[in-house]
């Protein structure tokens, strides 16, 4: 049978002989990343049977720098080639088959070839040096462009099916320039950009999960109002103090909000899918708008605050996590907050966290 050869530690281009050879046939167990199982290898070696049938493969995380003889693989399905040093992306436009495409944390500049694969679901180009995204692919559900200086995000009306979409780290400050077509959106990932206003969002009322994190400017998120769909928000090192809109949140289980300037949780009192709470280093006093959520919620963490009053501690059985560290209590009264602590946890058994 016809051997290619490709030296798999820098380059995936046109082979030559070194020593450690992978031959890799097909087998009843599908090998998907060599590479991360055989990290001393030097040479790969397919065989016809392996280019004409393989439909998933992958050698990410290995210094490759170029990636030519990817283009005989033409029945890739799955193809994962992050972490590594790849600039040229051509032959990839040549896998008409492609569903999934990982590229991410790479020195992608020109994505333009992918043009030519209409069939992708899956696209994760995170970590590059893209600052357009033009693209039309209708059939993708999953996109992951965080990360890079992106200048022009017009590509993403022509993707009406995403459901999930990461655009951290992009420099975003307008989010008019999410297309309000996008109806399906269920995941938004909007962490670490330059948001000060977010109305625009009342258009996504399909939400499920939504990152507004590191947004430091931002004070208002009156328009999540509309989001009541939404499972899973975070707002950590926000300037957000007000979380009235949660009220309309009848389906949250998770709520990350630390780092903001929250003081009242009276909105959250009668969410009764809420799970988990992380809410260090807020500045919050008061928990007993809690005290009715004693089924579900097995998680706190109000560290750093300056809460007094554990009473509402007493009606929750089902924490398996709960930090109370570093609260603000007189010196007069800490023997009875922290016997009052220690007395759930012997009611309830669970993990405490009490250091100041």
């Amino acid at each position: 049978m016809p051997i290619i050869e490709l030296l798999a530690v820098n380059d995936l281009s046109w082979p030559y002989t070194k020593p450690l050879q992978l031959d890799l046939r097909l087998s009843q167990q599908p090998l998907f990343t060599p590479g991360y199982f055989f990290s001393s290898i030097q040479v790969l070696s397919f065989n016809q049977e392996f280019l004409q049938e393989t439909q998933e493969f992958g050698f990410n995380n290995r210094g490759i720098k170029y990636c030519y003889l990817v283009s005989y693989l033409t029945n890739l399905t799955k193809l994962n080639l992050s972490c590594n040093n790849i600039s040229d992306i051509s032959s990839v436009s040549k896998l008409k088959n492609l569903k999934k495409l990982y590229l991410g944390s790479n020195y992608i500049e020109d994505i333009s070839v992918l043009q030519s694969l209409p069939d992708l679901i899956h696209l994760h180009l995170y970590e590059n040096r893209i600052t357009s995204y033009t693209l039309a692919l209708p059939s993708l559900v999953y996109l992951s462009l965080s990360d890079n200086k992106l200048q022009d995000k017009s590509g993403l009306q022509h993707s009406p099916k995403l459901e999930r979409l990461y655009l951290s780290e992009t420099k975003t400050t307008d989010l008019r320039t999410i297309p309000h077509q996008l109806f399906g959106l269920k995941d938004l990932n909007l962490y670490h950009n330059n948001i000060i206003e977010i109305s625009y969002l009342s258009n996504f009322v399909d939400l499920q999960s939504l990152d507004l994190c590191h947004n430091k400017q931002l004070q208002n998120i009156g328009p999540l109002k509309f989001c009541t769909q939404l499972k899973k928000l975070r707002i950590d090192e926000t300037s957000i103090a007000d979380l009235w809109p949660l009220q309309f949140m009848k389906n949250l289980k998770t709520l990350e909000m630390y780092k903001t300037k929250v003081v009242d949780l009276h909105p959250l009192q009668n969410l009764y899918q809420l799970q988990y709470i992380s809410a260090y280093d807020a500045c919050i006093i008061d928990i007993t708008p809690l005290s009715k959520l004693t089924f579900l919620l097995f998680s706190l963490d109000f560290s750093f605050n300056q809460i007094t009053d554990t009473d509402t501690l007493q009606h929750h059985k089902n924490f398996s996590n709960y930090n109370f560290q570093g609260q603000q209590v007189p010196k007069t009264d800490e023997l009875k907050f922290y016997s009052k602590i220690l007395s759930v946890v012997a009611l309830i058994q669970t993990r405490i966290y009490l250091c100041k």
